[in-house]
C-alpha cells in the first residue's frame, strides 16, 4: 500500500469515526415544567437500575455519578450527600416504587426532589467493516432515561432520556449522554438560590439531630392527658409507630422494658423526663427515643410529639412536632400520622 493509499486510508478512518459517534448519539427528549422546577433547590440522586448485559453490572451507578455531576454544574441546585442515600436505599428497589414511597423516602432525606431511572444501553462494541477498511477500536454505549419526582406532591416535574457513544469509556460515555440533557436545564432561569442552601456549600451533608438510618429508633407509648382515654392512646401510640417504621427501624420500648429489669423500674416509677429517657435509653444502647402526649379539650385534640437524642453528641431534645385539630377519631389518626411524618421533616 503506498504513502498516498496509508492516508488516505487513516482519513476514511477518522470520518467513518466521528460519523459513527455522531450517528449513534440520538436527540435527547426532555419534558420539562418550568414553573415546578424552578420551586427545585435540593436534589437526591438515586442509584438507577442497572442495564441488561455483560458490561453493566454497575451501570446504574456510573449513570447516577454522572447525573450528580450535572447537577452540582446548576448553580441553583444543592445536592444530598451521597452515602446518605445508600444508607436509606439500601437493599430497595427504588425504581419500582411508587410516588407515595419516593415521597416518604424524600421526607427522610430533606429533599425537594429525587432522580431516579433505568438504563436501558451500557455496552461496549466495535465500529463495522466500511468497503475494505476495518477497525478494530472499542466504542462505547450509554443510554438511559430519567424522572425527576417533585416531594411536595409527588408529581413528575421533569422527563427524559438521553445516549451517547464514546472512544474512551463508559464512564465519558454516560458523561457526554448527561451534559446533552442537562443542556436545557443549564439554559433556564432557574432564579437564585435560597440563602441556607447557599451557605451549605454543593453537597448537603447528613442532616444533624434527625434520625440515623443505621439505629433503631424506639418510640414510647404517648401519654394520655386530659380528655383521653387509655385504649384510644395506645391506638394512636401504634400509629406513630407504624408511621415513622416507613422511615427506619422502630420498636417499643414499653416492649423492651420487659426484658430489661432496670428500664421496667424507671418506667414504673414514672420515667418521663428527659433526662430520665436520656437514662434508660442509653442502658439499652438506644441512640434515639420518640415520645410525647395527648389530650382533648372540648372538641379539640392536641398532640405534641418530641424527638430525643439518647447516646452520642447534642444529647437531648434535637426535634419537635406538634398540631391541633377539631376532627373526628377517624381524622384524627390523619393528624397524628402528619405530625409524626413532621420529626423527619
Amino acid at each position: 500500500m503506498s504513502k498516498q493509499t496509508k492516508n488516505l486510508v487513516a482519513i476514511m478512518s477518522v470520518w467513518v469515526a466521528m460519523f459513527f459517534i455522531s450517528g449513534c448519539a440520538s436527540v435527547p427528549t426532555n419534558q420539562i415544567k418550568q414553573n415546578e422546577i424552578q420551586k427545585i433547590h435540593s436534589i437526591a440522586v438515586l442509584t438507577f437500575t442497572d442495564a441488561p448485559g455483560a458490561d453493566a453490572g454497575n451501570s446504574g451507578g456510573v449513570v447516577a455519578a454522572s447525573i450528580g455531576s450535572a447537577v452540582l454544574s446548576i448553580p441553583r441546585w444543592r445536592l444530598v450527600d451521597k452515602s446518605f442515600v445508600q444508607n436509606l436505599t439500601a437493599g430497595k428497589d427504588i425504581n419500582r416504587a411508587s410516588s407515595v414511597e419516593l415521597m416518604r423516602l424524600g421526607n427522610a432525606l430533606g429533599v425537594d426532589a429525587i432522580i431516579v431511572g433505568n438504563v436501558s444501553q451500557f455496552e461496549i462494541g466495535s465500529i463495522p467493516f466500511l468497503f475494505f477498511l476495518a477497525f478494530d477500536k472499542n466504542v462505547y454505549r450509554v443510554s438511559y432515561s430519567l424522572r425527576m419526582v417533585d416531594m411536595k406532591n409527588g408529581s413528575v416535574c421533569w422527563s427524559g432520556s438521553t445516549s451517547a457513544s464514546a472512544f474512551t469509556s463508559l464512564e465519558d460515555a454516560a458523561r457526554r449522554a448527561t451534559d446533552k440533557l442537562f443542556e436545557q436545564i443549564r439554559q433556564m432561569d432557574l432564579g437564585p438560590l435560597p440563602a441556607e442552601l447557599a451557605r451549605s456549600g454543593d453537597v448537603i451533608p447528613l442532616r444533624e439531630s434527625f434520625f440515623d438510618p443505621g439505629k433503631n429508633l424506639v418510640v414510647k407509648n404517648l401519654e394520655a392527658q386530659k380528655g383521653i382515654d387509655l385504649q384510644t392512646t395506645r391506638a394512636l401510640s401504634e400509629v406513630v409507630k407504624n408511621t415513622l417504621a416507613d422511615y427506619c427501624s422502630v420498636q417499643s420500648l414499653d416492649a423492651l422494658a420487659a426484658v430489661n429489669s432496670l428500664v421496667e423500674e424507671k418506667l414504673k416509677a414514672g420515667c418521663d423526663d428527659t433526662q430520665c429517657i436520656i437514662e434508660v435509653a442509653g442502658a439499652m444502647d438506644i441512640s434515639q427515643v420518640v415520645t410525647g402526649n395527648i389530650s382533648k379539650l372540648g372538641n379539640t385534640y392536641m398532640l405534641s410529639l418530641m424527638l430525643i437524642q439518647t447516646k452520642g453528641d447534642n444529647l437531648g431534645v434535637i426535634k419537635r412536632a406538634s398540631e391541633e385539630c377539631q376532627c373526628t377519631e377517624e381524622e384524627l389518626i390523619g393528624m397524628v400520622k402528619r405530625v409524626a411524618a413532621k420529626l423527619m421533616q
